[in-house]
């Protein structure tokens, strides 16, 4: 039997270390007392010793992409050990038993690695589906590409063209940009946190930004801008990144591709699959269907905010894309259309149906029904007393939800 490569050896260590860690963090907070802390300090000062060993290992290692993955699940780790010492050394020298508050600390520290593990087996078994998943995207959109006849398109849709005008980063109009396989976005500001892989409606759209971009205009950027600065995208801890810049000089982090007219759609919908992963989990491999039926109506809500705000011309003419845009994804899929009603109806019989394990996100819902009722779809309807109805149980749910979370502060 073959030795395993260093890239192998490097993993395994790192798993080993990492698992390390976490118990002997958990040592401390279960026994608190000098000789513990002591006694972790010192192994911890090893597991460090070990990081510094696979770091030269790591430096040998060919492959670039291979190289940099495991120098920052190194740092990573470094940076855990580095602040479990700097927290015990500075209690070892009080000559005090550590404090609650450091104990809540440590243990941030040691669940927070144990999540992110979650998340990134999550996000490795997504990029695995999502490798040949994008393939056949391309290969679909140089498929209808091939079909369209582009003169006839900017005559008919002239108007529409003349008001998206041209991307400033790639400086195609909508037309152009479909000839080069690639869509129209709207720009946003964003944020995100590592709930978010799991839970798209966790997604923050902090700002709607009045810029038309294209979608792989808006990747290039952003790969330009990561490149520069590991954390332009704003990482996830609820911090605002800069990935391109808007006409008004404002900052983007995040992009919604449009329903503008079918032929459009026809490649705005596979171009949104990647965007919106890296929306989501800070990598474009991380795509997953429930960010498809949820991001663009998390938009909607900000844009309608926006527009209550800020009644302007062109803040109206945003809104009317993007419900477009939403209420087109609910017509161009019979699926989704069904879900949304069941999920209507469910809530309406029973609380059970009501609560978020079963409904993430109320606002979200309250967006898709809004759209919904204005596609205006066959065989279904809603009177103006069930809609009265629905309000008023999500009314009271949300009250409720609100309550639950100011507990669990009140009880921290």
């Amino acid at each position: 039997m073959e030795d395993p490569s260093p890239e192998l050896k490097v993993k395994a260590s790192l798993l080993y270390i990492n698992n390390e860690i976490f118990k002997l963090i958990q040592s401390v907070t279960k026994s608190p007392t000098q000789e513990t802390q002591n006694e972790v300090y010192k192994q911890i000062q090893k597991l460090d010793e070990r990081l510094n060993e696979k770091q030269q290992l790591v430096m040998k290692i060919r492959d670039r992409e291979m190289k940099k993955e495991l120098m920052e699940s190194i740092n990573e780790a470094k940076t855990k050990v580095f602040n479990a010492l700097d927290l015990l050394r500075e209690s070892l020298k009080s000559g005090r038993i550590i404090s609650n508050a450091q104990i809540a600390t440590l243990n941030d520290m040691a669940f927070r690695a144990l999540k992110h593990r979650a998340n990134q087996k999550k996000l490795d078994d997504r990029a695995m589906k999502n490798q040949e998943f994008y393939k056949k995207n391309e290969e679909h959109i140089k498929h209808v590409i091939s079909d369209m006849k582009f003169d006839k398109l900017r005559e008919e849709h002239k108007e529409l063209i003349d008001t998206i005008g041209n991307c400033p980063l790639s400086t195609l109009d909508v037309i152009e940009c479909i000839e080069n396989s690639d869509a129209m976005c709207l720009g946003l500001q964003i944020m995100r946190s590592e709930a978010t892989i799991s839970d798209p409606t966790k997604l923050v759209i902090k700002d709607v930004v009045p810029t038309f971009l294209s979608a792989e205009s808006f990747l290039d950027s952003a790969s330009f801008m990561l490149s520069r600065n590991p954390d332009a995208h704003g990482g996830m801890s609820h911090e605002e990144g800069k990935l391109a810049e808007g006409i008004g000089r404002e900052n983007i982090s995040g992009v919604l591709p449009l329903y503008l007219f079918k032929e459009h759609w026809q490649v705005a919908r596979k171009r949104a699959q990647p965007v919106y992963g890296f929306m989501c989990t800070a990598d474009v491999m991380g795509y997953a269907a429930s960010q498809f039926l949820t991001i663009p109506y998390l938009v909607l809500n900000a844009c309608i905010k926006k527009y209550e705000q800020e009644p302007t011309d062109m803040n109206k003419r945003i809104l009317d894309i993007v419900e477009h845009t939403c209420i087109m994804i609910i017509l161009t899929s019979k699926d989704f259309e069904n879900q949304i009603k069941e999920t209507v109806a469910d809530f309406l019989k029973a609380p059970m149906n009501r609560l978020s394990d079963t409904i993430q996100s109320l606002a979200v819902l309250n967006a898709q029904l809004h759209c919904l009722v204005k596609a205006k779809v066959e065989d279904w309807s809603i009177d103006t007393y069930t809609l009265k109805d629905y309000f008023k149980l999500n009314s009271e749910e949300t009250m409720r939800r609100q309550m639950k979370n100011e507990e669990a502060l009140n009880r921290q």
